[in-house]
């Protein structure tokens, strides 16, 4: 890698780590207390959102993916997988929108309308491979392929 792209690289990874911890710490803590006020169905929400979007984005980007998305930063990751995400993301949302007014699933399903689980959908997977780029970028800046290295 040329040395003014690794530059580049480092600067981009510095000015993110300022603004994303704030947003880390102000987003996390929010989170933190609607599930202590809401309970434990806010947090399972949240993260069907996100595993069912990295199932269909590994899914679609395998299958059919072509375009690249940011290949200097994560090589494999691509737009249809990142479509992929989404959609599996949403599809999921939808069945838990369904599955919500079923008496023993509404224990672990909040009740929230069929447009805030698709918003949930949506946010929650674009948010996981925004997440996954980073991610993807902080490894190359510090020049490590495993994730393990890192921490």
């Amino acid at each position: 890698m040329p040395k003014d792209t690794r530059i580049l690289l480092l600067v981009i990874v510095t000015i993110a780590y300022d603004i994303l911890g704030y947003c880390y710490f102000i987003i996390g803590f929010t989170y933190g207390y609607l599930i202590l006020q809401k309970g434990f169905s806010y947090l399972f929400v949240g993260w069907l959102a996100g595993w069912q979007g990295d199932n269909g984005g590994l899914l679609f980007g395998r299958l059919w993916g072509r375009h690249k998305m940011a290949p200097w930063i994560s090589p494999k990751k691509t737009y249809e997988g990142g479509a992929g995400a989404v959609v599996f993301s949403v599809a999921t949302m939808v069945l838990c929108c369904a599955l919500s007014e079923v008496p023993y699933c509404s224990l672990v399903l909040p009740s929230f309308t069929l447009l805030q689980y698709v918003l949930i959908g949506v946010v929650g997977s674009i948010a996981a491979v925004l997440g996954d780029l980073f991610e993807s970028l902080i490894k190359r800046a510090a020049d490590m392929k495993v994730r393990k290295a890192c921490l």
